[in-house]
């Protein structure tokens, strides 16, 4: 599993950070690397003058005498066994906006990570917000990263609301104002002697360790409350949530937020389909509602998206998010079809099928990726399914005739059977060729004649049996 690396700069100890790190825990192998105590508003400092010194304090937990950027330096640079892929900082106690990224030690630390190559998050949480939901809006973001990755040179800083947060959103950097002159005050150190400093807001949502600082702006006159006046329709609170302990509200929230893999398929669908021409709206309703993540390892899953095939054991393969759109595009179907599919594997397709069609008879000739699928697409709800162990090239007799036919494997030639399955008008789509070169073909039934057209290069598994590649 990948590596990730993960500081703050409230200290090895803080509760943010282990709420971070509890919830990116199945996105890899979460290394902690942290200072030893407080750094808030250390800004992008580096210890040059003295040796660093790292403590051990668990696996994979480790305490640094050193800034949030040393941290990050040290872990990038082979502290760490492998190199992380993803720094993440926090979650910092206060809102890390406008002027306050220069100061803060947490955006610091994403900073350092981004400056050494590695994509890098800043996740920091307002006053009276809860812990485990800014450390679910981490995870959902560090998915995001994980999956697409982030432009060079550029870091994200979360933010998450102390109210119960609808969305995510990206904005601009800004500027932020604060108001009041600076007083001088009266202090004193731990020996009792006067000090004299400057307070002037604390900006990060809390005052320093042994230091009491009063804000010089007054307070508002107290308002006694009464009767508001009506304007306009009466707005719903913005996600209400039911009491609980913080792991129920955070999953309360989190549904009304984000689905942890919504924003990736719609970004697959759109830089990946879209792009590529793939235009039926059915289609690609289909491919935004799948979740193609349960379909493969849970090793996996954070690739899940990617533009390319994955395995899924016995030395097959669950096709590219393109690829299967294009096949599901070229059976041009209604709603009203009877399916064939030839090789069930993953049953990915299978489900995409299903949201398609009118039902799908799906054959798969290894027993365990047949159960594997047929125990998922259960789970999902689909009724409309029916999978068996068999021989692809044989067809499914007892279910023919098929309004379509859609073949995940290659074979020579287009086997006899299938072809006579398949009803007067019906389309198969099917990649013919040999191991190395394969063309994915549209074959249409014109007239009891078999009528083909190419559509493109692609590259399967063997398709095996009589008619095909011998086992």
């Amino acid at each position: 599993m990948p590596a990730l690396l993960l500081t703050n700069d409230d200290g090895v100890h803080a509760s943010g950070l282990g709420a971070l790190a509890q919830a990116l825990a199945e996105l890899g192998e979460v290394y902690v690397l942290a200072p030893e105590r407080e750094q808030s508003a250390c800004g992008h400092a580096l210890t040059l003058h003295r040796p660093l010194r790292v403590d051990r304090l668990g696996e994979r937990r480790f305490a640094v005498n050193g800034t949030p950027s040393d941290c990050v330096n040290l872990g990038v640079l082979g502290f760490l066994p492998e190199r992380p892929v993803l720094v993440v900082a926090g979650v910092n106690h206060g809102t890390n906006l406008g002027d306050d990224v220069t100061y803060s030690g947490t955006v610091s630390a994403a900073m350092e990570g981004t400056l050494l190559g590695v994509p890098a998050i800043a996740v920091s949480l307002a006053p009276g917000g809860d812990l485990a939901v800014a450390a679910e809006v981490a995870r959902l973001v560090a998915l995001r990263v994980l999956v697409t990755g982030l432009p060079k040179m550029t870091l994200l800083n979360v933010n998450v609301p102390g109210a119960p947060p609808r969305g995510i959103r990206l904005t601009r950097l800004g500027h932020r104002v604060y108001r009041g002159p600076a007083r001088p005050h009266a202090l004193l150190d731990r020996r009792r002697r006067a000090r004299v400093g400057r307070a002037s807001g604390h900006r990060h949502g809390r005052p320093a360790r042994g230091l009491r600082l009063d804000h010089a702006t007054p307070p508002r006159p107290h308002r006694p409350p009464g009767p508001r006046r009506a304007r306009g329709l009466r707005r719903e609170p913005r996600c209400p949530v039911p009491r609980g302990d913080a792991k129920g509200r955070a999953e309360k929230v989190v549904e009304r937020v984000w689905d942890p893999f919504e924003l990736v398929r719609a970004q697959m669908v759109d830089e990946q389909l879209v792009r590529r021409g793939i235009a039926d709206a059915r289609v690609l309703g289909a491919m935004r509602k799948v979740p193609r993540q349960l379909f493969v390892d849970e090793a996996l899953r954070g690739r899940a998206y990617g533009d390319h095939p994955l395995p899924i054991g016995e030395e097959q393969t669950i096709s590219q998010p393109y690829i299967v759109a294009l096949m599901t595009e070229l059976l041009e179907l209604s709603g009203r079809e009877k399916v064939l599919e030839i090789g069930t594997g993953s049953g990915y397709q299978t489900a995409v099928l299903a949201e398609l069609a009118r039902r799908v008879c799906s054959i798969e000739r290894l027993p365990r990726l047949a159960e594997r699928a047929r125990a998922l697409l259960e789970q999902r709800g689909y009724t409309n399914v029916w999978v068996r162990v068999g021989s692809g090239t044989l067809g499914w007799p007892d279910e023919a005739p098929f309004d379509r036919i859609l073949v995940t494997a290659s074979g020579p030639a287009v086997p006899p059977p299938l072809f006579a399955q398949l009803v007067e008008g019906g389309r198969m789509v099917v990649p013919i060729g040999d191991a190395l070169n394969q063309v994915l073909t549209l074959v249409e039934k014109v007239r009891g004649e078999m009528k083909t057209r190419e559509c493109g290069e692609c590259k399967f598994v063997k398709l095996v049996g009589k008619y095909a590649w011998e086992a």
